[in-house]
């Protein structure tokens, strides 16, 4: 058993991480605001052990104002969620962390108290403090929107809207499904079916797959569509035809939580990715930026009635084609949301 320790007093650990953050000053000169709590978290989960249940409370002593405090409290909090600790709001976490923000006078001090029972350990990460300044040159805020394209009781795996599908110019929109595609024309206000597709009769997985990949460049190379067992070439020239063979290879390129959008309003690299809750609650789609893991910018968020369950790059520039499931209704809706810049 590990013998239990008394925490040490703020004045104590204050000089402790004054004396540490000192010894490490050239190699965190060299780290981001995102890395460094990126590095405090895994410090901290190394403490408190994977999937860990835990309380968690950040205090301020430095001179951050309360925004940016902010931002460090939703940054630790969500990398702790990656690394498998579970944030727990009331008292029955096993475990708590007690996070200070300190500073001398070149670095902000993070300390973190993990507690165990009657046991603490702490974890500590300096940065320098003009690391730790908000970008100045902040890009014009994007906006989503949402546009509902389809909704069904039965499942759906991909959805393509085709500007001119058929001879007489109509749009068309194609629903592939577990076990079929469908094909829909555009008629007033409204989709009819124009025609259906089998697929393989292969036993529909819980977690069921199938994507659409569009053509690169010439329009008159086909779709292709993917499901498990059965790759699809959909031609779009003349009649529309679906000629489909055995793949044995799985379905790869599933795209679920993240679906680029590149420079949006001047930004760099960003993206949308939905939340981290279950298939059984209500889901968010977030801008978020960087190469993972994500950070969300403070854009736009968008809520769902229920999980989202793909997320991939739409056709049009800084647009994603979203299928989520209403848990109020039980349908599963399809839709397109764009990213654009507003004030």
């Amino acid at each position: 058993m590990r013998a239990a320790r008394r925490l040490p007093s703020l004045a104590l650990l204050l000089i402790v991480a004054s004396l540490f953050s000192a010894a490490a000053a050239d190699a965190q000169q060299k780290n981001s605001w995102d890395s460094a709590i990126d590095s405090f978290a895994a410090k901290i989960t190394a403490l408190a052990g994977a999937h860990a249940s835990v309380r968690l409370t950040v205090k301020n002593v430095s001179s951050l104002d309360a925004g940016r405090v902010g931002d460090f409290t939703s940054a630790l909090e969500e990398r702790l969620q990656q690394r498998g600790l579970k944030i727990e709001n009331g008292g029955a976490a096993g475990e708590s962390i007690d996070v200070t923000i300190a500073e001398n006078l070149r670095q902000l001090i993070f300390a973190a108290a993990v507690q165990h029972g009657d046991s603490r350990e702490i974890a500590l990460e300096a940065l320098d403090r003009a690391k730790a300044e908000a970008k100045s040159e902040a890009s014009a805020r994007v906006r989503l929107q949402r546009e509902v394209i389809w909704s069904q009781r039965e499942p759906l795996l991909d959805f393509l809207v085709i500007p001119a599908a058929s001879a007489d110019g109509a749009r068309g929109l194609f629903v592939l499904e577990p076990r079929r595609l469908v094909v829909y024309r555009a008629a007033a206000d409204d989709w009819q079916v124009a025609e259906s597709h089998p697929l393989l009769d292969y036993r529909v997985q819980r977690d069921a797959r199938g994507f659409f990949a569009p053509p690169r460049g010439d329009s008159a190379e086909p779709f292709r569509l993917y499901v498990p067992g059965e790759r699809c070439d959909l031609s779009l020239v003349g009649a529309i035809s679906l000629n489909c063979g055995y793949d044995a290879s799985p379905v790869v390129n599933i795209q679920r939580d993240f679906a680029p959008i590149g420079g949006a309003c001047g930004g760099g690299n960003r993206g949308l990715a939905s939340g981290h809750g279950d298939w059984t609650e209500p889901d968010t789609l977030s801008v978020v930026e960087g190469d993972g893991p994500y950070q969300k910018t403070g854009d736009d968020e968008m809520a769902f009635p229920g999980p989202i369950l793909a997320l991939r790059a739409g056709e049009a520039e800084n647009t994603a084609r979203v299928i989520w499931r209403d848990l109020r209704t039980g349908e599963y809706e399809a839709g397109i949301v764009t990213a654009s810049c507003g004030d």
